[in-house]
Formats: C-alpha cells, sequence, structure tokens
C-alpha cells in the first residue's frame, strides 16, 4: 500500500484567520440513519457493503447493544474483508456506504466505538467516494493515537494531515466532517481536531462508514447534510 504523507503544516492547514466552515449552512438534512428500523442481525437495506483491495466483502450487521447511543441498535463492521485468504491485512479498507446519496460541499457525522483489532482499530467517514477505490477518509485510530485525513486514489492511500490525539477507544466518541471546495474540516465529540486543504477529489460522490483492516468498530447515528451556500 502506498502511503505518502502529502502535507503536514504548510499549506495543508487552513489558516486561522479563515472563517470556519462550522459556520456554514448546513441545515438540509439528507441523510439520518440511526439504525432502528433495521432488525438485529440484518443488513441496512439502504446500505452498500464495499472493500478496497481485498477478494471479499466483510460483513457489516446491525447489532442490539444496551449501550447504543440513542435507541437499541447499532452497525457493526463484525467481520474483515479477506485477501489471500488472510484477514486483518492493513492495505484492506472495509465500507459501507449509501449509494443512492451524492454530495460534494457537506457535514457528516457519526457516533463510534472500538471493539477490537490487533492490526488496526477504530475508522471513520468516507465522503466523494466516486466508487471503492477513490474517495476521501477521516478516521481515529486509538492504537496510533491519531486523528487523520487520507484520499484513496485507485486504492492507495496517501496522509493528507494527521494530529495527535488521545482518546479512550472503548467508549463512543463522535466523529464529523464538513467540507466545502477543497477546505474540509475534522471534529471529534463536536471540536475541531484537525483542518486542511486538498484538490485531489472534486466531484460529489457517495458517502459512507469505512474500518480498517481487523477493526471492528460500532456506529451509530449516522447523519449526512448538504451545505448550502451562504446568502
Amino acid at each position: 500500500m502506498v502511503e505518502k504523507l502529502s502535507m503536514f503544516l504548510g499549506a495543508a492547514v487552513i489558516a486561522l484567520h479563515m472563517t470556519p466552515l462550522s459556520e456554514c449552512r448546513a441545515d438540509e438534512v439528507v441523510k439520518l440513519c440511526d439504525f432502528e428500523k433495521s432488525a438485529a442481525g440484518s443488513v441496512v437495506k439502504e446500505c452498500r457493503t464495499g472493500v478496497t483491495n481485498a477478494d471479499s466483502l466483510p460483513l457489516w450487521q446491525v447489532e442490539r447493544r444496551s449501550d447504543a447511543p440513542s435507541g437499541r441498535h447499532v452497525l457493526v463492521m463484525k467481520r474483515p474483508a479477506v485477501i489471500g485468504g488472510l484477514f486483518g491485512i492493513g492495505s484492506v479498507f472495509n465500507l459501507c456506504y449509501c449509494p443512492d446519496v451524492s454530495l460534494k460541499d457537506l457535514k457528516a457525522t457519526v457516533s463510534f466505538r472500538s471493539v477490537s483489532g490487533d492490526e488496526d482499530r477504530g475508522g471513520g467517514i468516507v465522503w466523494r467516494m466516486a466508487d471503492e477505490n477513490n474517495y476521501y477518509v477521516a478516521r481515529f485510530n486509538p492504537l496510533e493515537e491519531n486523528f487523520r485525513f487520507y484520499y484513496v486514489k485507485d486504492g492507495n492511500r496517501v496522509m493528507v494531515a494527521s494530529t495527535k490525539l488521545v482518546l479512550d477507544g472503548n467508549r463512543w466518541h463522535t466523529i464529523s466532517v464538513v467540507q466545502r471546495g477543497d477546505r474540509f474540516e475534522g471534529y471529534i465529540d463536536g471540536k475541531k481536531i484537525l483542518s486542511a486543504v486538498d484538490g485531489h477529489i472534486k466531484a460529489a460522490g457517495a458517502v459512507g462508514l469505512w474500518t480498517k483492516a481487523d477493526a471492528v468498530t460500532l456506529f451509530d447515528d449516522f447523519k449526512l447534510y448538504r451545505i448550502k451556500d451562504e446568502q
């Protein structure tokens, strides 16, 4: 897997004087998935399972959990995809996305909780997804204790920006991403953690959830908003 650092502090990080993207209007709800309408043990009908760099599809399933942030149902990446008869390979990305949604400027937010994983843990959000090999990613990894932006092009993941972040991965947290044009910002538990500029993916695309390798992660309250132009 190609993983190159394309920017750290220079042009990648948005200057402080610029208007925060969080102030943009994002009041048009495009999608809300709390997974309460799906039966435990089933797949989510309006979502599609996908994979980057693997021979088989991962298993995403709705599960009943007493600790769910809302309701009783959550979505879990239960079994990772397999490549060459092996699972837990670091170049494999497990996807669950909304094929009926196409957004360019957006806000996406989801609650997540890490369960297990030796190669990787945690997960995040994908957006501007052209297909299963081309998209943006914002993700938190409690093993590495960092929050990062990437773009994936032809299955190769390239880092855009990264910052150190220590969180209790065994507790529920929220991850949010806001993008307008080439600017995007990432939030954990409502606090802005990282901001960057990148122009590799300009077209609207699908939005979904992402884990890497053997990371088993719970997700809930997946919400998508279309950012409206300010008047």
